[in-house]
């Protein structure tokens, strides 16, 4: 990124990959979170609920 040769749209481009990079680590994160401290009674658990919550999650990010 630091080459001025490079051109805005290459630039924008690694910007993007990191960005993406960085939302994905995000979501992993707040996955694990919430199964490992929030989400105390592990047998109630709503799976399919859970699987809606963190796709919905991961469309905001």
């Amino acid at each position: 990124m630091a080459d001025p040769n490079k051109s805005c749209i290459e630039v924008l481009q690694q910007v993007a990959a990191v960005r993406g990079a960085v939302n994905g680590l995000m979501n992993q994160l707040i996955e694990a979170h919430l199964k490992e401290h929030v989400i105390k009674d592990k047998d109630a658990i709503n799976k399919e609920e859970l699987k809606e919550f963190l796709a919905l999650l991961s469309r905001y990010q």
